[in-house]
């Protein structure tokens, strides 16, 4: 069976969230003991197999799954503990939902790129999920949404050994910071034959985002982004009819027109460094996006899949067509064109729809009133 962490990152009203990464990283193993705190972890897991699994309950150290309370320092407690355990050891959110603060998150020297500029130096860090001098660690959020706010790393492995088998599914990505995804592992040396990670799968997820980049993978071997939607937040707002006149008389004929609202989106979907096996396949884009993939330290033949451009733009159209439909044909009609056609005296909405990959897309409507006073405020 897949792990999964399901995550639902939705924006507070006054918080600002960085949201990067969350997610499982998969080991099997036996029956797990479970580990509280204060318990000793030396001896859990190994009282019949050297290969038992123990359980490390975030929420036996504070944290709070009401999502009531920040649970930064708590978190940064279980991996401590979880550090001192000898042999496989699953770091569990028992399902609910998790504030995280930068106030009590640890604090690391962590070279992270979209976040420290371009002097390639490291940076002192906040660290919202840290997995230190480990390995054999199993970050399971069991369905919970981790919610992480300010300016945080939101996971990072330093010192640790090849994190594998890493599967990111099923979770709605709203409104995230970028990069969404971020696999950014401490080693400087950045060589393809030599990757940190190996095989990490981005897989049947749903993104509404803005202008941001989805995955940022570094030194990765096996780096797959598939079934995904990616959807844009403004793309119902995106684009708008409009009209000369508003308030055409009963039989009079009138021009509406498809008019953008916002920008496509100029930032690269995807950039890999000194990674290998990437595939980006069967995903569904919205209009106005750019499948892009930034490569650095990483050979052209190594990405496959879907039309993303290797370094070079692919911005799909924000409006590659444009069909028109009347609210109440019997006030006024609209042919393929666009032109309006007032039948009789009353009021009606023009609506503009475009085709995209994920379905049509409804713009903005105009409103018309047929037989209004042309001198008054609504016919202006």
């Amino acid at each position: 069976m897949e792990p999964l962490v399901r995550l639902h990152s939705t924006r507070p009203p006054s918080r600002k969230i960085l949201l990067t990464l969350a997610v499982v990283l998969s080991l099997t193993a036996p029956a797990p003991a479970v580990f509280a705190a204060g318990a000793d972890p030396s001896s859990a897991g190994t009282a019949t197999t050297p290969a038992a699994e123990t359980v490390v309950d975030v929420t036996a150290f504070g944290a709070d799954p009401t999502g009531r309370r920040d649970s930064a320092g708590a978190v940064a407690k279980a991996m401590r503990q979880a550090k001192r355990v000898k042999g496989p050891v699953r770091v569990l959110f028992p399902r609910g939902t998790y504030q995280l603060y930068p106030e009590h998150a640890e604090r690391r020297e962590l070279y992270v790129s979209n976040t420290v500029g371009a002097d390639q130096t490291y940076r002192d860090k906040r660290i919202g999920i840290l997995a230190e001098d480990m390995r054999d660690v199993t970050i399971d959020g069991d369905g919970s949404h981790l919610l992480f706010h300010g300016l945080m790393t939101t996971f990072a492995v330093i010192r640790s050994h090849d994190v594998k088998d890493v599967l990111i599914s099923r979770n709605t990505f709203l409104r995230p910071a970028g990069p969404v995804i971020l696999v950014e592992p401490t080693n400087q040396v950045v060589d393809p034959a030599r990757p940190v990670h190996h095989n990490i799968r981005v897989r049947d997820n749903t993104f509404r985002t803005g202008d941001v980049r989805l995955l940022d993978a570094k030194s990765v071997s096996g780096i797959s982004f598939e079934r995904n939607t990616v959807s844009r937040l403004d793309r119902d707002t995106a684009f708008a009819a409009e009209t000369a006149d508003p308030c055409p008389a009963p039989g009079a004929t009138t021009q509406v027109r498809a008019v953008p609202k916002a920008s496509a989106y100029t930032t690269s979907l995807f950039a890999y460094r000194g990674s290998s096996d990437a595939v980006i396949e069967d995903n569904r884009f919205d209009n106005g996006l750019n499948l892009r993939a930034d490569l650095n330290a990483t050979d052209a033949a190594e990405v496959t899949g879907d039309e993303v451009a290797l370094d070079a733009d692919n911005i799909l159209p924000l409006l590659p067509s444009t069909r028109w439909t009347s609210g109440d044909p019997a006030v006024a009609t609209v042919d393929r064109s666009g032109r309006v056609t007032a039948k009789r005296v009353g009021g009606t909405t023009i609506t503009p729809t475009t085709s995209s990959r994920l379905g049509p897309v409804a713009g903005i409507p105009v409103t018309l009133t047929v037989g209004a006073d042309p001198t008054s405020p609504d016919c202006a």
